[in-house]
């Protein structure tokens, strides 16, 4: 009789244990993505941008790769911008809680030329004696190449970077920088 009751109680307990394991398995879900991410286009003067990932049933936390590195880097949700170009965004959810999937989706990331920050073009007084005087341009973020124009040639004349003072009175020097393939101008 003893060996009859042991063996039903283990019966019982085996019957329970699988109960359980059909529970959770039931209980567990799929996660799924219901709004997909959007094409992202920015410029290479916003340094960072925040991305917003897509939608899915789990409130887990997204992982984002960068596939080219040298246009784009990511730290969670933050990318640092790097370079202009155009580069694919992977958007990774691992499964978490009650998710048994992870799920992952793609955008594409455009940097456009940013515009440059400029310093100031500072004014300048010199004696018409002195002739010819050195501009200095201002400062900027951008490697873009420099024009100066002299807005009355009767006063002083420009060539490159020099000014050469032909009369007294006041003169409007025009600097101008380049667009480059990262900035505008």
């Amino acid at each position: 009789m003893k060996t009859r009751v042991v063996a039903i109680i283990l019966i019982g307990v085996l019957l329970s244990s699988i109960m359980v394991g059909l529970a959770t398995s039931a209980s567990a879900a799929l996660n799924s993505i219901s709004t997909r991410p959007d094409a992202v286009v920015t410029t290479l003067d916003k340094g960072t941008i925040t991305l917003t990932p897509p939608v899915s049933r789990s409130s887990g936390p997204w992982i984002v790769e960068i596939t080219d590195e040298r246009i784009a880097t990511a730290n969670g949700l933050v990318v640092t911008l790097r370079a202009v170009g155009s580069t694919v965004i992977r958007y990774v959810q691992p499964s978490t809680g009650g998710f048994t999937n992870s799920v992952s989706d793609f955008s594409r990331l455009t940097i456009n030329p940013g515009t440059p920050t400029l310093g100031a073009f500072a004014d300048r007084t010199t004696n018409l004696s002195q002739n010819l005087i050195a501009l200095t341009p201002p400062t900027s973020n951008s490697d873009g190449a420099w024009v100066y124009e002299s807005l009355n040639t009767d006063i002083a004349m420009v060539s490159g970077n020099l000014v050469t003072l032909r009369d007294g009175g006041t003169v409007e020097i025009r600097a101008t920088q380049a667009a480059t393939g990262r900035w505008l101008s």
